[in-house]
């Protein structure tokens, strides 16, 4: 839905405006089939409207000036326009159904000019147009754009050549009488007017900024996922009057086990929240092809740098000497979330010096939440080094004095990773203040992260 927010209020719109004529590029949104129960996703993201609506949501107030033809009055003046755009999300059990919704009002003070008289008015104009978008979890489809108005002009008086005489009374009110007269005729053409300016723009518009995300999604997004290999097998999508909900199972097609979907208590009401379950990262290390994959600690330390993340490279905590590390070939990476804690197992074969001196290992490291000077950290605990057996199946006798050595070289090479507060300017839209980093979770196998 981010690929929407860029759409421009409309400026200086007409005074008027009626219902347009339909066209003939009308996309219906077609339903995504059924899919597995819920239990078997393991990814869930959770928008709000109200947060969606901090993103989309503009207010404009635009000056105009008003210079038309009308009935054979030349029509001159000066108009305000206050315009409002925000997105209804609507209940739907099959895909995510929304309104892009464009209302406001026109307030005008003009003249109007014949040979014969000069009428002064005032107007006010109420409108609104809808436009319906709807996303099945692969692409946007929509449907034309509704247009309505409610108008109201007020004549406030009439100048003629008979200003300053004593026939100006009568002739002042027999004219305003016939400006009365012919007022819904020019409401009606100046509605027209209005509805063939606005209603192309705000339908044209969307239609773009859809073709564009549609595109985004095809040719980045999901070319992106398949090279990774981490396309959904499966995915839902609904919303109701208040939230959008999309669900999908990303690689983890081949796992039999059923995923306990999160409890609704795991996180509170934020505006943006985000589980994913551990199987997801289990089955991301396997697709990044870490199984069996043969290579260093300082080669780690390297690619942990490369994506941002904190590590303690120092030769001299090691006394340079570099571990050799072959991962397991069939569950090389495990992620356990539970308990407000994040562990990460590793089963892998180390060799100092490229000697063969211990048996496969199963090293876990825990990380927990904390807070300091304000900040978030994920802070790690004590490392658990436990031997197995070469075949991986029964647990092996490791040598205290190795086990000390190993827990405490991995100890040193670890560090506290700071959580953001929030998502980066820079990332963000420039006149949007970027979202809150509010929450995060580790409980029942599932990651759940809150943005407010």
């Amino acid at each position: 839905m981010l690929a929407l927010v860029g759409l421009a209020v409309f400026p200086a719109l007409p005074t008027l405006f009626a219902q347009p004529p339909q066209l003939a590029r009308v996309t219906e949104a077609a339903p995504l089939p059924a899919g597995p129960p819920v239990a078997h996703f393991n990814l869930h993201l959770v928008v709000t409207e109200e947060w969606l609506n901090r993103v989309i949501a503009r207010n404009d107030v635009t000056p105009g000036v008003v210079d038309d033809c009308i009935l054979g009055a030349k029509v001159d003046g000066q108009q305000i326009t206050n315009s409002q755009l925000r997105l209804d999300i609507r209940p739907s059990p099959n895909q995510i159904a929304a309104t892009f919704v464009l209302d406001g009002n026109v307030c005008t003070e003009t003249r109007g000019q014949t040979e014969q008289a000069t009428i002064f008015s005032r107007g006010r104009q109420r409108f609104e147009a809808r436009k319906d978008i709807f996303f099945d979890g692969t692409s946007f489809s929509t449907r034309h754009a509704v247009v309505s108005v409610r108008a109201q002009n007020e004549n406030l008086g009439a100048s003629t050549r008979f200003d300053g005489t004593p026939l100006q009374p009568l002739v002042s009110q027999f004219v305003l009488q016939a400006a009365e007269q012919r007022r819904p005729a020019a409401e009606e053409i100046a509605r027209n007017k209005v509805a063939d300016r606005i209603y192309p723009r705000f339908d044209q518009d969307i239609d773009d900024q859809l073709a564009s995300a549609n595109q985004q999604l095809e040719n980045v997004v999901r070319k992106r996922l398949n090279d990774l290999g981490m396309m959904p097998s499966a995915q839902r999508c609904q919303s109701t009057d208040k939230e959008l909900h999309y669900s999908a199972r990303v690689a983890a097609e081949a796992d039999p086990f059923e995923i306990v979907s999160p409890s609704s208590p795991l996180l509170g009401a934020h505006g943006f929240r985000l589980y994913v379950h551990s199987s997801l990262f289990d089955a991301a290390a396997l697709k990044a092809g870490l199984a069996g994959l043969n290579t260093s600690d300082k080669q780690l330390g390297r690619m942990l740098k490369r994506f941002g993340l904190p590590s303690d490279g120092d030769d001299s905590k090691t006394g340079g000497v570099e571990t050799a590390i072959e991962f397991d070939s069939r569950r090389p990476l495990t992620v356990i979330f539970d308990n407000n804690e994040m562990v990460i197992e590793i089963r892998a074969k180390l060799r100092p010096a490229g000697q063969s001196l211990l048996p496969p290992l199963t090293l876990s490291i825990p990380f927990r939440i904390v807070e300091q000077d304000g900040q978030r950290l994920l802070r790690p605990g004590q490392v658990g080094v436990a031997a197995r057996s070469e075949d991986g199946n029964q647990p092996a006798v490791l040598p205290p004095a190795a086990e000390t050595l190993i827990r405490q070289a991995i100890a040193s090479s670890l560090q506290d990773i700071p959580l953001p507060a929030t998502i980066p300017q820079s990332a963000w839209l420039p006149d949007k203040t970027p979202p809150k980093f509010t929450s995060l979770r580790f409980r029942d196998g599932w990651m759940a992260i809150g943005w407010d």
